[in-house]
């Protein structure tokens, strides 16, 4: 069965994953090297504001999830949170300066077709 609100929700999540791993690359960016062998840079990267963003966005998606579950197959559902690679490479390019090469664009375009093969309706 095809459920608008419950595909809207999955962007819904996507949007809040990439916005999440923004935030972390935002957090260790900007900041002195992190080291297991340095407790304190641990200690100081866990109470940095970036972080704090970043799983407060974890958490809101994973609340979000619990309502996609409930309106969505499971075997539907999953694969289209692919959608958040695209986002995230776009987000990277855009912000981060990473990399655009063509085996990334053609990685890209696999996932695109992919994700509409994935909501076009099931054949009884």
């Amino acid at each position: 069965m095809f459920d608008p609100l419950g595909l809207l929700l999955v962007l819904v999540g996507v949007v809040l994953n990439v916005g999440a791993q923004i935030a972390l690359k935002f957090a260790v960016q900007h900041r002195e090297a992190v080291s297991w062998a340095d407790p304190a840079s641990l200690v100081r990267l866990a109470f940095d504001p970036w972080v704090i963003l970043g799983l407060g966005l974890y958490g809101a998606s994973v609340v979000n999830w619990l309502v996609v579950l409930k309106r969505l197959d499971l075997g539907l559902a999953y694969p289209l949170m692919s959608v958040g690679y695209i986002l995230t490479f776009l987000a990277g390019v855009w912000w981060f300066g990473e990399a655009v090469s063509t085996t990334r664009i053609l990685g890209i375009a696999v996932i695109i077709v992919g994700v509409i093969l994935l909501t076009r309706p099931v054949a009884p």
